[in-house]
């Protein structure tokens, strides 16, 4: 709900300040719509590409214990005065929608392989969130120039808090998750040489 309200405030302030804008360049109003709607095109193009694009790269031979997914002490103090814990349920899952219920309030047996499948959908989910704001800037080229500082700034702010938010949260967790896949693989393996 939180993404939602920050998606309509943001799209109303750069749509109807760029009517204003419009109207004094000459451009029609129609030009504001189909340039607003091009920015959607963009996002969902641009993620559906970065979505297969990192599932391809992270199914080969993913190891949760590389170094490059290891996340500092001093980052996770920032996220813990930053209050990630107070405000982490405001972003929705998706997790649902590429087949992974993580369903952590109830009870069933969590094993390794499930930890594990954990920390791949965390560090892609981190790497689709994290390029979708680089590659955001790109917009810029559908847009007409004399939007850019209306509808442009707009929709990269939305694009950046709605993605920045995923970002801390999948990098808050993923020590925890890593301890207990780690953990538990241990385990798993030293009932298996008994």
């Amino acid at each position: 709900m939180f993404l939602t309200l920050v998606f309509l405030f943001f799209s109303i302030i750069g749509i109807g300040a760029s009517f204003p804008i419009a109207q004094s360049h000459h451009i029609s109003y129609f030009t504001i719509f189909t340039d607003y709607f091009s920015f959607l095109t963009f996002c969902g193009v641009t993620t559906g590409f970065l979505l297969l694009l990192f599932r391809f790269i992270f199914s080969r031979k993913f190891n949760p214990n590389w170094k490059i997914f290891t996340v500092p002490k001093y980052e996770i103090k920032f996220y813990e005065k930053i209050k990630v814990k107070k405000w982490h349920n405001i972003i929705p899952d998706l997790g649902g929608l590429v087949g992974f219920k993580k369903n952590l309030n109830e009870k069933p047996v969590k094993n390794a392989e499930f930890y594990y499948r954990f920390l791949y959908e965390n560090v892609n989910a981190e790497a689709l969130h994290g390029f979708s704001i680089i590659f955001s800037p790109i917009f810029f080229v559908f847009l007409n120039p004399s939007f850019y500082s209306t509808i442009g700034i707009c929709c990269l702010l939305i694009v950046v808090i709605g993605n920045l938010m995923p970002v801390i949260i999948q990098r808050y967790n993923r020590p925890r998750l890593q301890r207990l896949y780690n953990k538990l693989a241990e385990k798993e393996k030293h009932n298996s040489d008994v």
